[in-house]
């Protein structure tokens, strides 16, 4: 609440201009997101306008904004003169620093390196969205009702990096301080910005790694619910550049389904700005061996699926479980792939990923006879899976056994293992896995009986 004793404003304007934007700040996200204040439990908030901040020399400027974790307040900075058109309160960044909260509050990047430079574009991306709210129009530009500091649609304009590594890259690593900005983060935050733009809007080009791209932007509302669930869902206080285009991608598989047009642009758009695949899920994917051959041990079987094109030097042993290439325009085979049974390479101009093994199929050079190793088995269950916290296992011994559960993440680590102090009677056995303090993201589950070895996959995601 803001009042004032004679109701006259005239003197009050910059003050007036935080109270409108933090009121838009939070109308946004209730009614495009069902997020009721920044913890999305209804928090009281509070700010300060024409605050002071103190630089690492100990003097204080005006010419700034900010949220404070510790504290939980808002401050916004009248840029040291008496006039308001040049405050730091804008609208966009009222809802840039309003968003900051809302990371605090879900995803918890880290203000350092990719995770602080995901953190500031997000706070880019939902200042531009407050300010679509509610001026009914967006200019891509950060901040530019008081003048400009970073531009969407361009990153370069203000030096800035649109492309992952490119041009204006700050390099992450070492120390990260005041001193260099955090590694970077007002800086590399212009690779994700260029991300959203491109999905929303569209667009052609050619990125700094010589790819040329094409993008049909989806709109701002779709793109904005497909940031937000990545964010709030998906991300974790680690997460880099890599787990931005997972969490986007699979989000827009939640919103709109496997095979929309929305997912495809939002891969396109990943692409665009260079962060480009190893993994199971991309536009282009250039497959990490060391993981498919760590996971594939496990006898799990893996899906690789591109929108686009798929490229892979691996040696993938018979062991019984599937992998599948499945591509939207090229498979590429490079010298030293080889493969026995099990291995698939089909296109697919959806690539929409699939229950089970295409019928059509292609077995490259060295076949052998598969070993019976078990895959995802009816008679271990995990659940709920999805799930945003406590997993429950269930499982079936024939006959009196020791019994090991190893849970592995998405890299292949163990991050939990439990064993039967005895060996375990015949029948059904439950355990409860506690995994609210591990990160969204794919998870393995292996049991290893007397006469079994299964896996589960389990997703775990935040509410």
């Amino acid at each position: 609440e803001y009042t004032d004793a004679d109701n006259n404003w005239t003197g009050q304007t910059s003050a007036v201009q935080t109270f409108f934007g933090i009121n838009q700040a939070w109308q946004y996200y209730v009614n495009r997101h069902g997020r009721n204040s920044y913890d999305n439990g209804g928090a009281n908030i509070n700010a300060y306008n024409e605050a002071g901040f103190t630089n690492s020399s100990g003097n204080t400027y005006w010419s700034n904004a900010s949220w404070s974790q510790g504290s939980q307040v808002l401050r916004f900075g009248d840029n040291g003169n008496a006039g308001a058109g040049d405050d730091w309160n804008a609208t966009d960044i009222v809802g840039h620093e309003f968003t900051h909260a809302v990371t605090q509050f879900s995803a918890g990047l880290d203000y350092n390196g990719e995770s602080g430079a995901l953190n500031e574009s997000f706070s880019d991306i939902f200042g531009e969205m407050v300010e679509l709210f509610s001026e009914g129009a967006v200019d891509w530009l950060v901040g530019a009702d008081r003048g400009a500091i970073r531009d969407m649609t361009n990153p370069n304009n203000f030096n800035d990096p649109d492309t992952y590594l490119g041009t204006n890259w700050v390099a992450v690593g070492g120390t990260c301080d005041g001193t260099n900005d955090f590694c970077g983060v007002h800086t590399n935050s212009g690779v994700q910005n260029f991300w959203f733009y491109l999905l929303a809007v569209g667009g052609t080009g050619v990125n700094d790694n010589g790819d040329t791209y094409t993008v049909q932007g989806i709109g701002t509302t779709s793109a904005a619910r497909i940031a937000y669930r990545s964010l709030t869902q998906y991300l974790t206080n680690s997460s880099g550049y890599a787990d931005a285009k997972n969490g986007a991608i699979q989000a827009a598989i939640d919103l709109f389904g496997d095979c929309s047009n929305e997912v495809l642009q939002c891969a396109r758009a990943w692409n665009a700005v260079g962060v480009n695949s190893t993994d199971l899920y991309g536009y282009d994917i250039d497959v990490d061996c060391t993981i498919l051959t760590f996971v594939h041990g496990l006898g799990i079987d893996l899906h690789y699926t591109a929108f686009n094109d798929i490229q892979s030097d691996c040696n993938i042993a018979s062991n019984g479980a599937l992998v599948d290439f499945e591509a939207g325009h090229v498979i590429f085979l490079k010298p030293g792939f080889e493969s026995g049974d099990g291995f698939h390479a089909f296109i697919n101009p959806c690539a929409a990923p699939r229950p089970a093994p295409p019928v059509e199929s292609v077995v490259i050079s060295g076949a052998k006879p598969e070993l019976n190793v078990p895959g995802e088995a009816p008679g271990f269950e995990a659940w709920p899976n999805p799930s945003d916290g406590v997993v429950n296992f269930s499982f079936k011994t024939d006959r009196p056994s020791a019994v090991r559960l190893t849970v592995y993440d998405g890299n292949g680590q163990p991050v939990y293992q439990w064993q039967a102090p005895d060996e375990s009677p015949a029948g059904e056995l439950k355990h409860t896995w506690d995994a609210q303090a591990m990160p969204p993201g794919l998870y393995y589950a292996e049991l290893v009986t007397a006469d079994n070895r299964m896996v589960q996959k389990i997703t775990r995601i935040q509410r």
